[in-house]
C-alpha cells in the first residue's frame, strides 16, 4: 500500500497549483501619471518641490469563487485610502483619485529641463518610479478572510508652463 502512495505523489504535486489557482483572489492595479506644471527654470540642475499629487488609480480585483470583496487599502508615502464594500460596486475596474500631499513627495531632480532662455525647447519629462502605491484586496468567505498584495509605480509627468501656455490644455497645477 505504501509503495502506491509514493506513485500518486508526483500526480498530487503536478496538479496542486491547479486546485490553488481556483482559489486564488486577482489583483491588477494601473496609473495615470500626475501632472506637475512648472516654471521655467536657471539653467543647470535644479530640485523641484512639486504640489500635491493626484493620480487616478484603476483596480482590477476579484476574490476567487466563494469569496466577496471586503475591502481594498491603497497606501502611498504616507496618504492611506480604505475602499469598503459601500464604495464599491460590481463594475471592473475601480477607478479611484487619490491625492498625496506636497509634504509627503520628494523634491525632483532636474537638469536642463524648461530653462529660462528658451523654455519650450525641453516641454515635458516623465519622472519614472517618484511613488509607490501598495494595494491590498481583503476577501471574505464562510471558509475565512484571505489578503491578497499589489504594488505599483507611480510616474510624474512634469510640463513646462511657457509649452503649457501654448497648448493650452494642460492642468494649472504650478511648482514653486
Amino acid at each position: 500500500m505504501p509503495l502506491k502512495l509514493f506513485y500518486l505523489f508526483p500526480l498530487a504535486v503536478l496538479f496542486a497549483p491547479l486546485a490553488l489557482a481556483e482559489n486564488a483572489a486577482n489583483l491588477v492595479v494601473d496609473a495615470d501619471p500626475a501632472v506637475v506644471v512648472i516654471k521655467p527654470l536657471a539653467e543647470g540642475r535644479r530640485l523641484i518641490r512639486p504640489p500635491a499629487l493626484e493620480f487616478l488609480l484603476r483596480i482590477d480585483a476579484e476574490c476567487h469563487a466563494e469569496a466577496e470583496i471586503a475591502s481594498i487599502s491603497i497606501s502611498i508615502a504616507d496618504t492611506q485610502k480604505a475602499l469598503t464594500t459601500t464604495d464599491l460596486d460590481d463594475t471592473a475596474p475601480i477607478a479611484t483619485r487619490i491625492t498625496i500631499p506636497a509634504r509627503q513627495v520628494s523634491p525632483i531632480a532636474v537638469e536642463d529641463f524648461c530653462p529660462m532662455e528658451s523654455p519650450a525647447a525641453a516641454d515635458e519629462l516623465v519622472v519614472r518610479d517618484a511613488l509607490t502605491a501598495h494595494v491590498s484586496l481583503r476577501c471574505t468567505s464562510d471558509a475565512g478572510e484571505s489578503i491578497t498584495y499589489a504594488s505599483r509605480a507611480l510616474d510624474v509627468m512634469l510640463h513646462c508652463e511657457a509649452a503649457a501656455d501654448t497648448q493650452g490644455e494642460l492642468p494649472s497645477l504650478i511648482a514653486r
